[in-house]
């Protein structure tokens, strides 16, 4: 079952986006593991015809509990067909197996039927989930619980699985978003435009850090001010993760985002993800941090922005419109520093 379960955190993100009616099919294209066979075999497992469907057994020789079992997954984006994967920012945090599984079975509702293509008792989702040789017969990928909107292409997902704090090994799954009609890649061009909203922090952040002359100016909301840095951030000491909120009809109602930046030094949390900003700062024409050779520490100082504003260029295709709502939190040691929230509008472009 760890293959089907793995494959549904590649769309977890789909509850951020607006119902449309779906025009996509997706198939399975190939499944790998590492770790032997020690705690899940999964070597009988074949994908057939044209359609890929899933056939054949898999044997979990544990029960898998709360109590001793966690899993994790990440996900990554080759749109182009070409091999070359990029990393998603969309996490399922480490977690025990059973609070996962419960959690997102309804992802998988309609492709598994117990009594009907499946002998393994998702109709009662027990926990642990219990040993033995489980068949499934001529099962697809069904989109019944899946956003409207999807990028096409190939999405893999890979999932850790672990004994206590052992890794005990890895899945990765394979499979290919198209077009309903045509199989084939439909390239999409970005049609929407973003601004940012409002910043707010919380009270301690003065001890590391002053944003209290930083203004957001005119209709674009340009980003104008200074910001110092009151120590340096080096991952020695600090660390950073992260959490999405969506307000899709701007009444003020946040509904969490299934996508977590998990806690990270703050140096390698900024190298990952720096893409995303490149095309809004740089260094000498908007900014004097020295972004382009990611100094780690980051050193304090006191650092000015002029005119800056978020810039789609590394961004995805599609996104959900709205009000983004990110709330980062920083630690020192095992001690949260403080908390940032930031607020960035997402709209149709004119």
């Amino acid at each position: 079952m760890l293959h089907f379960w793995i494959y549904f955190q590649l769309i977890l993100f789909g509850e951020a986006f607006i119902k449309f009616k779906r025009n996509y099919e997706f198939r399975f294209i190939s499944a790998d593991h590492t770790g032997g066979t020690a705690y899940v075999d999964v070597t009988r497992m074949r994908f057939l015809g044209r359609e890929r469907y899933a056939n054949g057994t898999v044997e979990l020789k544990y029960d898998f509990g709360d109590d001793r079992f966690s899993v994790s997954a990440e996900s990554f984006s080759d749109p182009n067909g070409d091999g070359d994967y990029k990393q998603l920012p969309m996490f399922v945090p480490r977690q025990p197996i059973c609070k996962a599984m419960e959690s997102y079975w309804k992802y998988m509702e309609a492709s598994l039927k117990y009594g009907e293509n499946t002998d393994f008792p998702v109709h009662i989702r027990p926990c642990p989930i219990p040993k033995g040789i489980y068949y499934v017969k001529n099962v697809t990928a069904q989109t019944d619980e899946l956003p409207a909107i999807m990028p096409r292409g190939f999405l893999k997902g890979v999932a850790t699985l672990y004994d206590k704090d052992k890794v005990a090994g890895t899945v990765e799954v394979v499979v290919q978003i198209y077009d309903i009609q045509h199989l084939f890649q439909i390239k999409f061009k970005r049609d929407y435009e973003f601004r940012f909203i409002s910043g707010n922090y919380s009270e301690g952040a003065s001890t590391y850090i002053d944003l209290s002359r930083i203004r957001l100016l005119g209709r674009e909301r340009y980003v104008n001010g200074t910001v110092e840095l009151k120590c340096d951030f080096g991952d020695d000491r600090f660390s950073v993760s992260a959490e999405s909120f969506l307000d899709s009809n701007g009444d003020g109602n946040y509904k969490q985002l299934p996508m977590f930046v998990p806690r990270q030094p703050i140096c390698k949390a900024l190298e990952s993800s720096w893409k995303y900003a490149e095309g809004s700062l740089k260094y000498g024409v908007n900014t004097n941090l020295p972004i382009q050779n990611h100094p780690c520490p980051i050193p304090k100082g006191i650092y000015y922005v002029k005119n800056a504003s978020p810039q789609a260029d590394d961004w995805p295709v599609i996104v959900p419109r709205g009000f983004l709502k990110a709330v980062g939190t920083f630690y020192n040691n095992s001690k949260i520093a403080f908390i940032v929230e930031v607020v960035i509008q997402i709209y149709d472009s004119f």
